[in-house]
């Protein structure tokens, strides 16, 4: 476990009124895990400061320390307290995504114990090494998983894989087929030329094809194949009634839990089974039937694919039942034909192609199709560059990420640089294949706010992202950072949450823009490290949330903010390649007043929900500034929250439920 290496300041001052102070204790301890897999994280940091009273503000007490292999922690302050005063302190850590994730807790001197537990996105790549390596996961189907290993420096390096499973690998681009689903910790070792190493490890967690699993999984049975028919069941794992729909992946489907089915041609097929229990919880799972004529037509005959020399080159040879004279053609799924019992084919992209093989003569023709496999070019030498501009302006620090095909056909990022003073990135050691380049201004800088990720093609949608094909660059490739205008200020409300719906798929650190209803950009965030996001200070009217992960297709979810429902809430899933969401108004507010308001020292809330819930301040950019978990008696609760620290201005009050309503009001700190 790799961690990040901060220095905390340690001010202990004590102001006027600390004559009136006394000792006080205060132990504060707590758990990490990572997110996807529940496990403890070992060696991570977390820090705590402790603000004595509201006289010293900006002198606090803070503290560091690194979670035991349990995942655990403890962090202890004999501090100097003044009696009668509230006065509060933080407690964070970092994640994945180098965000830091904070919890805040007030104390008035009664309670002196406190339990600050995190789940966050682990990371394989902090601290940086001269030759930091990370492991990507390039495709899974059922219980077969492609990896990549990368160098951040993009150095050249021999890479040794552990799968977990008592298995090993060599080479950056590698695929193992697992015994049984479970949790396996993959482990990179990579050595570059000048000896410099490195090593990362990456929880796996693999389900069967039955993923993500569900109450109401199903599961595809082969009853019976007679020549082209086949018999196809159907079955629920817990043994629950449903309904039964079925895609025979020849265009055809069926419903009912038992089909039978007659193919036109031998081959491969795709078929989908999808079902619906009586409480409406549904499953689908996908097999792959191959078929073969079992009626020689006197014409029939098959392929075999092994790739040539060029990597992206495939040698195709026909077999044929008999040994009278045929002529061969093929299609190579490309939108390419050859022809001859023998032949080569060079692609243009890596990826996964259905091959078809027409044999005839003049009496008979037979058609047979597979599956063939272009793997991705590890041999790469090529170089990709360019600048990144805003209006005729260079962009210093901007993050800019290459993604490249995987051989399931989705973008996935291979390499990851920043712009030099001068603007220019560079990627080196690229291999032949079809990629797209974004660009994302530095949060700190001032093109953070004014300009959006943006692709190259100067355009902020990756489906709409200029390719880039290799071959030869074409270099420079220079990005043009698209502006935006933010819209003024108002009182409505969005919050939300983006889901990984049971894949691995990283949900903290995404892009999500807000649009109106023509598609244009009016405002921008990105999710924490649980996929939490929020828009504050909106002007009433329609807007469309769009989260933007390369390589899925979002179905923005619309939105409706007005005087009756300022305040509404959104659930956005990732579903294999798509992202789709719902969202939900909130008519009736849980906070029943704010006062002061406007504000000084403190605010007092009536909260009315019961329960669980999660209270923060949001300023008016969105920035969550304070965030607290608390619980609330049914009869509803009176807080009290310490806001002298805040910088004056407007901020947003935001209280959520354990069914995920939530409510917000406005207050001004003066």
């Amino acid at each position: 476990m790799k961690t990040i290496r901060l220095l905390f300041a340690l001010v202990l001052m004590f102001g006027a009124g600390s004559v009136f102070a006394q000792s006080l204790t205060v132990h504060v301890t707590g758990h990490v895990t990572d997110q996807q897999t529940n496990l403890p994280i070992a060696s991570h940091l977390v820090a705590a400061s402790v603000f004595p009273d509201s006289l010293n503000y900006n002198m606090p007490y803070s503290d560091t320390t690194l979670t035991d292999p349990s995942g655990a922690y403890s962090l202890t302050f004999i501090l100097q307290f003044v009696p009668g005063t509230v006065s509060f302190f933080t407690v964070g850590t970092p994640d994945c995504m180098g965000t830091w994730v904070q919890q805040v807790f007030t104390f008035s001197g009664s309670a002196t114990g406190f339990t600050a537990n995190f789940s966050i996105c682990n990371d394989s790549i902090v601290p940086p090494s001269p030759c930091q390596n990370a492991i990507g996961v390039t495709g899974i189907q059922s219980l077969t998983v492609g990896f990549v290993g990368m160098l951040a420096n993009t150095q050249a390096a021999s890479y040794t894989w552990d799968f977990g499973d008592n298995h090993s690998g060599t080479g950056q681009y590698v695929t193992h087929t697992y015994a049984q689903q479970g949790l396996y910790n993959v482990t990179l070792q990579t050595v570059t030329a000048n000896g410099c190493f490195d090593e990362s490890t990456f929880p796996l967690v693999l389900m069967d094809s039955i993923n993500p699993p569900s109450d109401c999984q199903n599961i595809i049975n082969i009853g019976n194949i007679l020549g082209l028919t086949a018999t196809l069941q159907g079955s629920l794992l817990n043994g629950q009634t449903a309904s039964y729909f079925w895609d025979l992946g020849d265009g055809n489907t069926a419903s009912g839990q038992n089909v039978t089915h007659t193919y036109a041609q031998q081959g491969y097929y795709n078929v989908t089974l999808s079902t619906v229990t009586p409480d409406s919880c549904m499953s689908t799972s996908v097999f792959m039937l191959m078929l073969s004529d079992s009626t020689n037509t006197g014409c029939s005959a098959v392929f075999i694919a092994t790739p040539a020399n060029n990597p992206m080159t495939i040698a195709f040879q026909a077999i044929a039942s008999n040994a009278l004279p045929m002529q061969f053609t093929w299609e190579f799924g490309d939108g390419t034909t050859g022809s001859g019992q023998s032949t080569t084919h060079t692609y243009g992209n890596p990826g996964t192609y259905m091959v078809q093989l027409i044999s005839s003569n003049s009496v008979c023709t037979s058609v047979f199709s597979a599956p063939v496999t272009v793997p991705i070019d590890s041999t790469g030498t090529l170089n990709i560059n360019g600048y990144v501009i805003a209006t005729n302006n260079i962009v210093y620090n901007a993050q800019v990420t290459l993604f490249g095909i995987n051989p399931a056909g989705y973008f996935y990022p291979t390499q990851s640089t920043y712009t030099n003073p001068n603007g220019w990135y560079n990627f080196m050691n690229v291999s032949a294949g079809t990629y797209i380049i974004l660009a994302i201004p530095a949060s700190d800088s001032m093109n953070a706010s004014q300009y959006l990720p943006t692709f190259y093609g100067d355009v902020i949608f990756w489906d709409q992202a200029t390719e880039i094909v290799l071959g030869v660059p074409q270099n420079p490739y220079n990005i043009n950072l698209q502006s935006f205008d933010s819209i003024g200020s108002g009182g409505g409300y969005i919050g939300g949450q983006l889901l990984g719906g049971g894949k691995a798929m990283m949900t903290g650190g995404q892009e999500v823009l807000l649009l109106d209803l023509s598609n244009t950009p009016v405002r921008m965030t990105y999710t924490d490290a649980q996929g939490n996001f929020s828009f504050a200070s909106l002007p009433f009217g329609d807007y469309l949330v769009s989260p933007m992960v390369t390589g899925s297709t979002t179905v923005p979810t619309q939105v409706n903010l007005n005087a009756s429902n300022p305040t509404a809430s959104v659930v956005m899933t990732i579903n294999g390649n798509s992202i789709t969401g719902i969202s939900k108004a909130e008519p009736t507010s849980q906070i029943e007043n704010i006062y002061p308001n406007p504000a000084v020292s403190e605010i007092s809330v009536n909260i009315k929900s019961a329960g669980n819930v999660k209270m923060q301040i949001l300023d008016a950019t969105g920035k969550t500034i304070v965030l607290q978990n608390i619980t609330v008696p049914a009869n509803g609760k009176l807080l009290t929250i310490p806001v002298s620290g805040l910088t004056p201005g407007l901020y947003f009050l935001v209280i959520q439920d354990e069914n995920g309503n939530t409510s917000s009001k406005r207050f001004v700190k003066n």
